[in-house]
């Protein structure tokens, strides 16, 4: 089964990075904000995202503190949870493809 999709946020923050400070992280940047909490600032395809940095499934980060636990974007113009694989759309955050499919078996 499915569970929610992301959430997205459209309004204009200053979050103290400068474009080349982004562009230097990789085109991805965590910002913590005081009224939404943590938001995964993402550039993809030559556009910048803004989404929350937390998967649905368990409420882990998409953005970790190491490259083994950061987000991937996919060529279907999502972004993958590092932990458990699934993939929600940028620009509208509704999954895309197999729920969990990273999961472990137990």
């Amino acid at each position: 089964s499915r569970s929610s999709s992301l959430r997205l946020y459209a309004r204009t923050v200053r979050t103290g990075i400068t474009q080349s400070e982004f562009k230097k992280r990789g085109g991805k940047f965590v910002y913590d904000d005081d009224a939404k909490g943590r938001i995964l600032i993402q550039e993809f395809a030559g556009e910048v995202f803004a989404i929350n940095n937390a998967c649905p499934h368990m409420g882990l980060p998409l953005e970790g503190k190491t490259p083994l636990l950061s987000a991937t974007c996919t060529d279907r113009g999502g972004v993958a949870c590092p932990v458990h694989g699934s993939e929600f759309d940028l620009k509208t955050g509704e999954p895309i493809g197999e729920w969990c499919p990273k999961l472990p078996t137990l």
